[in-house]
């Protein structure tokens, strides 16, 4: 199982207009695929415009949450 993060853009909002720019979702999957496809089913296809809207996929390695200020959004293991 690994660990991967999600963010969005600028001007990503949520279907009720709440702002995403400063948060990330967090995905345990098998692989990178596999959490895409969890992202989508458990987080945007639910709360965002579309079910593509994110701005960066990243593993644990590669993620930097210095960058978001308020931090996690959701969990989904």
């Amino acid at each position: 199982m690994a660990t991967y993060y999600f963010t969005f853009g600028q001007s990503h909002c949520q279907i009720d207009g709440t702002p995403m720019k400063d948060y990330w979702v967090r995905i345990d999957a098998e692989d990178f695929g596999s959490a895409r496809q969890k992202f989508v089913e458990q987080f945007s296809s639910q709360f965002m415009e579309r079910e593509d809207k994110l701005a960066f996929q990243y593993d644990d390695e590669d993620f930097k949450p210095d960058y978001f200020s308020k931090g996690e959004y959701a969990f989904y293991a």
